[in-house]
């Protein structure tokens, strides 16, 4: 569904006949979320939104489909992609416009494809870049926030139309936020939840909010023995089938939630979920003293930070073949690495165009598995295009955004909560960052592998206790193994994907 500039809805008939500058332009200004396909005078057009909330896969000469495994079976001598297999493994998705197959390949976020006889030309009608900030003063972009929230909301409930409004309420702010300008705007049909094992801090801090707003508040109680079950299941396999694309890890997460929650019949059936993701990362949570170090000035650094961040869930000797990836990323950053805009700049676009409309968008297939509707108002072009302009100082560590959200939540309840366990621990990494930096490589190294076997204990106690039951789906008896060989337990996951292993576990 579209919204027009001056938010009424739009008939997407409208956009058949438009050529690709005026499309790009036309999408550029609509709010919404949306894939579409215009097949015209022997030619395919196919796009979709600024964060890829709805894949679409192609093949030139084979079409274009919402399903990564429909183009894969019409793509004569289509095999797997090397390359492609090490960066899932290492990701937990697939870099570029690239899948796990070659010659299956997915439209990238705010791109428009043009497919006509075996050509390919992409367009980018809209990015993620702080290329047009500009100084203001706190309380002019909090005055102007407040004029670009408004709208957004008001499309949200426009588009809700009474239903009842889902929203996945963590213990963060972005979520807080959606729930606080709901309240705000009056709307009285919203049902937050949360999940995992009875009384973590994530659910208490949820609970407190829900009800300071005075909104319903449920609970899905994780345990490991309800997850192996339900993870061995039909109905998990086809929800793994149908939400990878060949391209992207199946999130698990909320999926055990929400398929006890709709069998309970706690959700409506017409009802619209809402989730905060991605504002934290709209908002400046990536920018941070481990990012805007010194050190990091130089585009090989940014390069290394990437990888180093992003591409480390399984062993090191998988990233001995990372030489394109490193390439392809450089290429992506461009040539302002050498002052902190310029970092900022260049990650954030990146971590847009991969992390974020790959790998965390890539939840909403949860909501598509169990056939419900969904929203994601801090995607909204009129955010994007605020945040777009907000200078450096006021997204450093999101700290403008936090003070804000506290600030509506005020408005709301007459309460503050102080920062969240999540931003504490940033604050933890930031200086572990700084140390690491200064210590030199060879004593680096060093004291890496006489402290490893003391992380990987602490690592497996942490993971039998997760608050979400992050063990449960690994079989039985292998997580110390996938620990000491050096994987994490995204990198667990994407190897048990990858081998077609995952859901063995009862």
């Amino acid at each position: 569904m579209l919204f027009d500039e001056t938010d009424q809805l739009m008939d997407p008939l409208t956009l058949i006949s438009l050529d690709i500058d005026a499309l790009s332009l036309t999408l550029r200004r609509c709010a919404g979320f949306f894939a579409f396909i215009i097949e015209r005078d022997g030619s395919a057009i196919a796009g979709v939104d600024a964060i890829r909330s709805i894949p679409l896969f192609y093949s030139a000469g084979d079409g274009v489909s919402d399903s990564a495994e429909w183009v894969r079976q019409h793509r004569a001598g289509s095999t797997l992609d090397v390359d492609a297999h090490t960066e899932f493994l290492l990701a937990g998705y697939v870099t570029g416009n690239r899948t796990l197959w070659t010659g299956v390949e997915q439209i990238g976020a705010g791109e428009l494809v043009v497919l006509r006889e075996g050509t390919i030309e992409r367009h980018c009608y809209i990015e993620f870049d702080h290329a047009t900030a500009s100084p203001r003063s706190r309380e002019e972009l909090t005055a102007e926030l407040d004029g670009v929230l408004d709208p957004i909301f008001r499309r949200l409930i426009a588009y809700a139309a009474g239903r009842q409004i889902v929203v996945p309420l963590s213990g963060g702010y972005d979520s807080r936020l959606i729930v606080t300008m709901l309240k705000l705007a009056g709307y009285e049909n919203v049902v937050c939840f949360t999940y995992g094992t009875p009384g973590n801090a994530e659910s208490v801090v949820s609970r407190n909010v829900a009800e300071s707003l005075g909104y319903r508040w449920l609970f899905a109680e994780y345990t490991d023995e309800e997850w192996r079950s339900n993870w061995s299941s039909s109905e998990a396999a086809r929800f793994r089938e149908f939400s990878s694309g060949h391209c992207s890890l199946p999130l698990l997460q909320d999926w055990l939630a929400i398929s006890k929650l709709v069998r309970t019949g706690a959700l409506e059936k017409d009802c619209v979920i809402v989730p905060g993701h991605a504002g934290d990362f709209i908002a400046g949570s990536h920018i941070t003293r481990m990012l805007l170090h010194p050190f990091n000035r130089r585009k090989e650094k940014v390069v290394n930070y990437i990888i180093d961040g992003h591409f480390s869930n399984a062993p090191a000797s998988s990233r001995e073949r990372l030489t394109a990836l490193r390439h392809r990323i450089a290429d992506a950053l461009g040539d302002d690495c050498d002052s902190d805009e310029g970092v900022a700049r260049s990650y954030e676009k990146w971590m847009w165009k991969e992390r974020q409309s790959k790998y965390i968008s890539n939840s909403l297939r949860v909501y598509d598995h169990f056939g419900l509707d969904w929203w994601m108002p801090l995607w909204d072009t009129a955010f994007i295009h605020y945040w777009n302009s907000v200078p450096l100082d006021y997204r450093f560590e999101r700290q403008f955004a936090i003070a804000y959200v506290n600030s509506k939540y005020a408005s709301a309840t007459g309460t503050v909560d102080g920062a969240t366990p999540t931003e504490l621990k940033r604050v933890k990494a930031g200086l572990r960052y700084s140390l690491k930096l200064m210590i030199p490589r060879r004593f680096s190294i060093f004291i890496s592998a006489v402290l490893r076997w003391r992380r990987q204990a602490k690592t497996l106690r942490n993971l039998e206790n997760h608050p979400l039951c992050f063990a449960s789906p690994v079989p039985r008896g292998q997580l110390r193994g996938f620990l000491s060989k050096g994987y994490n337990i995204i990198g667990i996951y994407s190897k048990l994907y990858l081998d077609n292993d995952w859901g063995n576990v009862r």
